[in-house]
């Protein structure tokens, strides 16, 4: 009866009402058709139909959500750049894998992932998905940021862990107005170095931190990028030390004479019995990740600033390398204009060149 009602129903329309309900329905899958082609679906899609979807952008769209929502950074390879860098880079930060921020074809892109998850995670070991020049950069970013030299032994390039470990120092040289740690500061004379040594002095005193520490003026520091070199970075670090501190005290560890004679007129404050203990204070365990000759050298030049900076001659006589005590009654005898001090140097040629060194300061 059903059958026949219906047939009765359909018999009973003329053509155009037939007409109408046949493109009704056609229309309708159309919709269906073009709704299920088109439309970007939910991240939560397959692959497969992601890949069913003929609009390319939105292919890639839809491709981008899944890899991000499922976590899977290899469904980011399918997606074309830049969109597939983005979608590594967020799937590596949600999964804190460095790893995963190797597919980044933009290596800056790729360097910001590795590091962004390197702090997140604490971990120095992130830097190793990252190769050359933006592996050192990544370790000495971190090592900077928790001030600690001993991390930038990672670096495999002998050249960058000299810089990473001795800007470390610097800063803290300068920002706890202390020279002591510039003993600990690499002492070369390469001037591709010292140049970025020199840059780094100038944002640390130039820094909001600096400033509000009331820090010195730069024009020592200025002068060794227009005087073509022939300085070290020690030197620099002594420099950055004696602007930070407004104090001269530190120029006196200078071997460069036109350096320390410019450092010490420029108008850093001579030392007086008032300030000097606070800028001779050496920090507990300063050297005690140093061993063999680089101990005693820390040890020795820890002292020689102590003898400057409070005339305490005993810091000089407890110094048990020979050469680094002669430096110290000098420095002490420069610093003070008074060659008495050199009367304690017991070698006549080291004796001799400590008075010359007060005769032309003098002059």
């Amino acid at each position: 009866m059903a059958n026949e009602a219906g047939g009765n129903f359909w018999s009973g329309m003329d053509n155009k009402e037939k007409l109408r309900i046949y493109l009704g329905i056609v229309v309708l899958f159309v919709l269906l058709a073009l709704i299920a082609t088109f439309a970007e679906p939910h991240a939560s899609s397959s692959l497969a139909r992601c890949n069913d979807i003929l609009l390319v952008q939105s292919r890639y769209s839809c491709l981008y959500s899944l890899a991000v929502s499922t976590k899977n950074s290899s469904i980011c390879g399918s997606v074309a750049e830049p969109l597939s860098d983005e979608c590594y880079s967020n799937v590596a930060e949600l999964t804190l894998d460095p790893g995963k921020c190797t597919g980044i074809a933009d290596y800056n892109m790729a360097y910001s992932c590795v590091l962004w998850i390197a702090n997140k995670t604490d971990s120095y070991r992130a830097c190793d998905k990252l190769s050359g020049s933006f592996a050192s950069s990544c370790i000495e970013s971190l090592a900077s940021e928790r001030d600690n030299a001993t991390a930038c032994n990672a670096i495999t390039n002998q050249t960058e862990e000299e810089l990473c470990s001795s800007g470390i120092y610097l800063g803290d040289a300068s920002m706890m107005k202390n020279a002591s740690y510039c003993a600990l500061v690499q002492d070369t004379d390469n001037q591709n170095q010292v140049s970025r040594m020199v840059s780094l002095a100038q944002k640390v005193l130039q820094s909001e931190a600096g400033q509000s520490l009331g820090f010195g003026n730069l024009g020592p520091l200025q002068y060794i990028e227009e005087s073509g070199g022939g300085y070290s970075s020690k030197e620099v670090c002594y420099l950055s030390a004696a602007a930070a501190s407004n104090n001269a005290s530190s120029c006196y560890m200078i071997s460069n004479e036109t350096l320390r004679d410019l450092c010490n007129t420029y108008g850093y404050q001579q030392t007086t019995s008032s300030n000097a203990t606070q800028n001779a204070t050496v920090p507990m365990d300063l050297c005690a990740g140093e061993s063999g000759a680089n101990l005693t050298s820390c040890e020795a030049l820890s002292n020689i600033v102590e003898a400057v900076t409070s005339k305490n001659l005993t810091k000089c006589a407890d110094i048990t390398d020979s050469l680094l005590e002669y430096q110290c009654y000098t420095s002490m005898a420069y610093a003070y204009n008074d060659t008495t001090y050199c009367g304690y140097i017991q070698n006549a040629t080291a004796n001799q060149a400590c008075m010359d060194d007060i005769y032309y300061n003098e002059s």
